[in-house]
């Protein structure tokens, strides 16, 4: 797995003089607090950290999707260190790469950012009185008719004391001038958002967004720990913190106000961009309606640690269990990309390249706790986080490979559970009860690699000229002396064995129990669609 390293000096929030604004010929312009800190001072130096990110962006988690229909971005607002990766997953999409050149984004001309805030307690939202920010990447414009419209209907002036030292909405500004040609922004700070004042400030914001607006949500998630006055439980800390995340995520992909708030409310979970999400599934627009939600990537400021206690930063270590002795606190990062339902580059399994990894680690982690003695972590909790394209009943096999042969394979074409669910039940058939092996042994994990397949529901064909070698997979049926004869291959099957049409359907009959002419006459035949995919 690739691993990255972070060229960041300093990762810990400092103190900062209040002297950052100046008054220039041109306009008022607020120079970003963070660098030097939560992101390096230097243009160079800075750029290198986002190359760095983009590189590992494209060799772990990039997406096929369409930079231009990306609508809305939530992304977490820790130092670099913590969450730069998080964030560039989503931020990834919006750039597109031609050999070795990166190109930004040229259709998003207006960038609304929806950031708590972190230092002052008040109702509402506020935005600046300044004209421009000015990060080590260079001077950003902010859209002042946007402002002026904004502070006008909330009968509030622009105010830059509120902006002095809030973080989660500067994080957002490399990222955006990394990833976006020419845009202006309208920075938006979020104080307390209730039923009273929700809807009416959703709909002055609504009057700000067009068709090339793209909306960021700044939000971390989960705050676990005592300095955060969060401790619902002192042990699976890593599995019941992924928990209560997993119900506030269900919330935002529904676009669901009521089932977040709902969430929020039960748990009590400590979101600090609970506010901005708010005023977001609160938001009444037409060119917001009828997204599709993507989790991009999701870990925890426990794994960075773990992770670069080697030095760099692996794939594999942003999935993995921690134990409860290695948490005293935790900060979840989760970035989620909203694009129209109807974009180029979805496809029949709405899963984003991060959904996966999280799908075939978990599988990894759930065989390898069954040989844990004692078994003191439950397997839930290694599930995924569930997206919308998880949440789906697929067809699943789980594929288990040693030494590229093939060591155990069990599934079902079509289910009544979700995703998780079944993955879980299959890992283990796979694994423990394929008649045609001896059962997995605890000397043989290593060895083992796992492929995870998922299957669209089947069709019936009127023809054997219908299938297509390498797109379908095959189902034969056939009745003979009342008994049904039956067998299935994954659509890879026959490209992995080099057959043909002919040798394939001679190989199915034969595993169904027949002879190898048996499809020849009176059988039939569905065909289904999959992909498969592993933890590589």
């Amino acid at each position: 797995m690739n691993s990255f390293i972070l060229s960041l000096s300093i990762v810990f929030w400092i103190a900062f003089s209040s002297e950052s604004f100046c008054q220039n010929e041109e306009a008022a312009t607020k120079k970003a607090h963070l660098d030097a800190a939560w992101y390096a001072s230097d243009s160079i130096t800075l750029m290198k950290d986002l190359n760095n990110m983009f590189k590992f962006y494209m060799s772990n988690y990039k997406n096929n999707f369409d930079p231009n229909s990306v609508k809305a971005i939530i992304s977490p607002h820790a130092s670099l260190f913590y969450s730069g990766i998080c964030a560039m997953s989503s931020y990834g999409s919006l750039i597109t790469t031609s050999k070795d050149l990166l190109i930004k984004n040229k259709q998003i001309k207006h960038v609304l950012i929806l950031a708590p805030s972190h230092f002052k307690n008040f109702n509402g939202i506020i935005c600046p009185a300044f004209e421009q920010y000015q990060t080590p990447l260079g001077k950003i414009k902010i859209n002042k008719t946007n402002v002026n419209l904004i502070s006008k209907e909330i009968n509030r002036q622009p105010q830059n004391d509120f902006f002095e030292q809030e973080h989660s909405l500067e994080m957002q500004l490399p990222f955006l001038q990394y990833a976006i040609e020419n845009f202006k922004i309208t920075p938006v700070i979020v104080g307390n958002i209730n039923e009273t004042n929700r809807n009416k400030i959703a709909s002055i914001l609504n009057k700000v967004i067009d068709d090339q607006t793209l909306v960021i949500i700044s939000s971390d998630f989960t705050h676990y720990g005592e300095k955060f006055n969060y401790e619902p439980f002192i042990e699976n800390k890593v599995g019941l913190i992924k928990t209560i995340d997993d119900k506030v995520f269900k919330g935002i992909f529904n676009q669901d106000y009521n089932r977040f708030e709902q969430v929020i409310s039960e748990t009590k979970a400590t979101v600090c961009g609970r506010n901005p999400l708010r005023l977001f599934l609160s938001i009444q627009s037409d060119h917001l309606s009828g997204l599709q939600g993507f989790l991009t990537n999701y870990y925890t400021s426990a794994h960075v640690h773990k992770g670069y206690e080697d030095g760099s930063l692996e794939t594999e270590e942003l999935f993995g269990y921690i134990s409860d002795q290695n948490i005293e606190s935790s900060v979840s990062y989760g970035s989620i990309l909203f694009m129209k339902s109807d974009s180029k580059g979805l496809d029949k399994f709405p899963l984003s390249k991060y959904d996966k990894l999280a799908l075939s680690n978990m599988a990894e982690e759930i065989l390898i706790n069954q040989f844990a003695k004692p078994k003191s972590i439950p397997d839930e909790s290694f599930y995924s986080i569930e997206s919308p394209g998880i949440a789906k009943k697929y067809g699943l096999f789980v594929t288990i490979n040693k030494d590229k042969k093939l060591r155990g394979c069990m599934g079902k074409i079509q289910n009544e559970y979700n995703t998780r669910e079944i993955l879980h039940y299959m890992t283990l058939a796979s694994a423990f009860q394929d008649s045609r092996f001896d059962s997995i042994s605890i000397d043989e994990l290593e060895e083992l690699d796992l492929e995870i397949s998922l299957l669209m529901p089947p069709k019936a064909v009127d023809s054997i000229q219908q299938i297509q070698l390498g797109k379908h997979g095959i189902i034969f049926k056939k009745l003979t002396n009342k008994k049904l004869y039956s067998a299935v291959f994954l659509p890879q099957v026959p490209m992995e064995q080099g057959w043909n049409l002919e040798q394939t359907l001679s190989a199915l009959a034969r595993k169904s129990g027949l002879d190898q002419n048996a499809w020849k006459e009176e059988a039939t035949f569905e065909v289904f669609e999959g992909i498969k995919f592993s933890f590589e």
